[in-house]
């Protein structure tokens, strides 16, 4: 489902129907004969505003599962459901549970910590392979859960396949539980190259983030002190529901070493 506006190209295969989000009946109509709507568009300002919209049209157009765009915390249990600037999913959530428990519509949230092979392409982690060097989270040595974005694919077919078990609630999910340290060791080993590191202060970041609020950068900088500061918002025991929605397990040094080679930086 794209925006009748988008010029945004698709994989070869996929079948696109394009509609006007300002309009409930486009919306509806294009849903109408879906199962599942699952929601993969940026978390930005407006996620809440065209969060509602689009679960108010799959309601009428009778889909039977959401799976929000709720990437990332656990929201529902630990510091991941007490952060101001999260306060817009909480709200999808509880727009969730009430159609929910009025029957109009079930719900899955999957959380899946940080999307690790994105955080490596991204940014996130740092890494300046052209000067050697890579900023570090504190003293590096916080262990966050981390999911590449195919195990993400994988947990929502998981979700299809375990429809009663997956009903209205919360699934977590991780490839590894590792932290800021280990990840650098795994690059420079798998690299080749040994990196001159420099601290990177969580504390500091998430004032900077709280600065730029309310916009994206700044809610962007507060999850990122959030994962990786004392707030430790990615962070669960590690049985979580993986092994129930069929993940398996994978080599952080291959997931790396995948990553590194499409970003070039493998000498």
């Amino acid at each position: 489902l794209a925006r009748s506006s988008s010029k945004s190209t698709f994989p070869t295969g996929a079948t696109i129907i394009k509609a006007d989000f300002d309009s409930h009946e486009s919306l509806v109509e294009a849903l109408c004969g879906q199962d599942v709507a699952i929601f993969t568009f940026g978390g930005g300002l407006t996620t809440e505003s065209l969060s509602k919209v689009l679960i108010d049209a799959a309601i009428e157009a009778g889909v039977k599962r959401i799976i929000p765009n709720a990437w990332g915390p656990d929201l529902d249990n630990g510091p991941g459901s007490q952060q101001e600037f999260l306060a817009p999913r909480y709200r999808i959530r509880d727009y969730l549970n009430v159609k929910a428990a009025e029957g109009k519509i079930t719900y899955t949230t999957v959380a899946p910590g940080l999307f690790f092979d994105w955080a490596l392409t991204s940014g996130v982690f740092n890494l300046d392979f052209a000067n050697n060097k890579a900023g570090i989270f504190d003293d590096g040595s916080r262990r966050v859960m981390l999911t590449t974005i195919p195990s993400v694919a994988s947990a929502v077919l998981g979700v299809l396949r375990n429809p009663s078990q997956t009903e209205n609630r919360l699934i977590r999910i991780h490839d590894f539980f590792v932290s800021n340290k280990e990840v650098l060791e795994v690059v420079q080993a798998v690299s080749g190259r040994t990196l001159e590191t420099y601290a990177i202060s969580t504390v500091e970041l998430e004032e900077k983030g709280r600065g730029l609020m309310p916009s994206e950068q700044g809610a962007g900088l507060q999850f990122v002190a959030a994962v990786w500061g004392e707030k430790a918002i990615a962070v669960w025991e590690e049985e979580d529901e993986s092994a129930l929605l069929g993940l398996e397990k994978k080599d952080v040094k291959e997931v790396v070493a995948q990553v590194l080679k499409g970003m070039g930086a493998l000498v």
